[in-house]
């Protein structure tokens, strides 16, 4: 098994770097590929979600449930009551939407492993990414496998690519605005397939078909009980790190060069979209505010910005940091990342931690009852809190390892 596209210091944690997938677009390229890659007829005997499923964290599922039952006519009184006695029955969609590749293993220990690429069209390869691997920039947070296990057994017969344009008109302009959409239906044989499909910038949806009900510009997505989801999530709280664009209340980060303005360049600034993460901006201001207004430099010599005062800015404007200065704040995080890990108490620590809040460290922080205090909450689950640094240091050194030409990071806020 080639082990090339793991990480070098961890040979569990996938790196999307490294990973030598080429890109097809059309339903010919990707049958071909399919056929080339000795895949079709095999035997799944596993399937890895690598990183985490933003719709396997404990809220969302719970009020996927709350959603779906009070559309049946179920008061939320007695949805939250536990009055209901089907709750564990209620059927919701059997899919994921997720940031990274899945893997598919054979039964000859075969894997290959796909992802939409943000937009424009699928990643595809074989024996790239070892068959154990399930983190990434994020770590996992269900079981795959139990999720997924109407799939296991089942062999690749042949695969479809959908087109769908999405018009949207904003009021009486005259504008209008198209957005392809592009699901992927793979064909399995027996009752279940499965299908990828771009949902919004950086994520997509992975999930089960049932293929006797497949539509022609959809699919019949095939359904999985609560009580099953609640048994495949960890349950375990965790900041996401986003691979690729969120446009919601998410901190774009990304490379950049201030540019002369121009019609490519509106802004004055050339960013560079291939590296770009993004954070939630609530976690930014608790995990890295701290730091971000730390290694602030308000006499940084800006172009782009035309309305605000040289200081950190939350909304639209690039908050701009050179490659050195983010070096020396990786530093820094690490220094606190070991005080975090063993010296809790540790006085150094007390401004950082009063930006800490308890909901972010547990699941589900608000409909659970019982839980002891707010620093005791923190003090006992601060391995989310050195999780997210770990993961945010490693994503920043591959940021600027794999942008050598930019000399500039930016952190812009929805």
């Amino acid at each position: 098994m080639n082990e090339g596209v793991v990480m070098g210091m961890n040979k569990n944690v996938f790196d999307w770097h490294l990973w030598n997938a080429d890109n097809y677009k059309t339903s010919i390229e990707i049958d071909s590929a399919i056929k080339s890659f000795g895949i079709s007829g095999k035997t799944i005997k596993a399937v890895n979600v690598i990183g985490m499923a933003k719709n396997m964290e404990k809220e969302s599922y719970i009020q996927n449930m709350q959603r779906t039952l009070a559309n049946a006519g179920v008061s939320y009184e007695n949805i939250n009551s536990g009055r209901y006695p089907y709750i564990n029955e209620t059927l919701l969609p059997c899919e994921v939407l997720i940031c990274e590749p899945v893997i598919f293993v054979f039964e000859d220990d075969t894997t290959f492993e796909i992802m939409p690429w943000r937009g424009d069209g699928i990643k595809m390869s074989v024996n790239q990414i070892p068959s154990n691997v399930v983190d990434g920039t994020n770590c996992s947070n269900f079981n795959s496998n139990l999720f997924f296990r109407s799939l296991i057994g089942k062999s690749i017969d042949r695969v479809q690519c959908l087109e769908r344009t999405i018009r949207s008109q904003s009021g009486s302009s005259t504008y209008r605005e198209e957005l392809k959409n592009y699901t992927y239906q793979f064909w399995l044989k027996g009752e279940f397939g499965f299908f990828i499909r771009q949902s919004y910038e950086g994520w997509y949806y992975f999930g089960v078909t049932l293929q006797n009900h497949f539509m022609e510009l959809g699919n019949a997505t095939a359904k999985i009980t609560y009580g099953e989801i609640k048994a495949a999530s960890y349950d375990k709280a965790q900041i996401t790190i986003v691979e690729g664009h969120d446009s919601s209340s998410y901190f774009w980060i990304m490379p950049v060069k201030q540019v002369e303005r121009s019609d490519e360049y509106r802004f004055g600034v050339d960013e560079y979209r291939p590296e770009e993460i993004s954070i939630e901006e609530d976690d930014i201001y608790e995990f890295l505010y701290y730091f971000l207004d730390k290694y602030f430099d308000s006499d940084f010599p800006y172009t782009c910005r035309e309305f605000c005062g040289n200081d950190f800015q939350w909304n639209l404007e690039y908050n701009i940091y050179t490659y050195d200065s983010i070096r020396k704040m990786i530093v820094d995080i690490r220094e606190y990342l070991e005080l975090l890990q063993k010296d809790f108490h540790n006085p150094k620590l007390e401004t950082l931690k009063k930006y800490y809040r308890a909901y972010s460290f547990v699941q589900d922080y608000f409909h659970t009852k019982g839980l002891p205090s707010h620093d005791q909450i923190i003090r006992d689950n601060i391995n989310v809190a050195i999780s997210f640094y770990e993961r945010f240091c490693r994503r920043m050194e591959a940021m600027m390892e794999y942008a050598p030409e930019y000399e500039l990071i930016s952190f812009m806020g929805p």
